[in-house]
């Protein structure tokens, strides 16, 4: 199996449709397709890279991240976002949450997104 063909069975064992790596990465959709299709492209090195970080890959000989803890951070940190707005709702509303309801809430956040590839990589 190639390098490049391993890319392509990172991004799904991710979870991340193809359109998300682009946004993600910020490589336009028909380059990431060319890239994760292994067709042979003028693609730059900036676009490879870019797509190698957003699969959590760094393009070094360094060990990549694994795909478990890659999803856990990315669900963990939206989490937090989404945590976080509530928490400014509630305190507009005189109810602010204490530090141990809002570890509690991210981390129920976190394994409700854990639990599906959509919400998880959705923006």
């Amino acid at each position: 199996m190639t390098s490049l063909e391993q890319l392509e069975k990172r991004r799904k064992a991710l979870g991340m449709s193809r359109l998300v790596v682009a946004r993600r990465s910020r490589v336009p959709l028909p380059m990431v397709n060319e890239i994760l299709r292994n067709q042979n492209s003028d693609t730059s090195d900036a676009n490879l890279i870019a797509v190698l970080k957003t699969l959590g890959m760094n393009g070094s000989a360094a060990e990549p991240i694994s795909v478990n803890e890659l999803r856990h951070r990315q669900a963990r940190q939206k989490a937090k976002r989404l945590i976080q707005i509530v928490q400014g709702t509630s305190a507009l509303e005189g109810q602010a949450l204490n530090h141990q309801e809002i570890e509690s809430m991210i981390s129920k956040t976190t394994q409700v997104l854990l639990s599906s590839n959509r919400k998880l990589w959705a923006e």
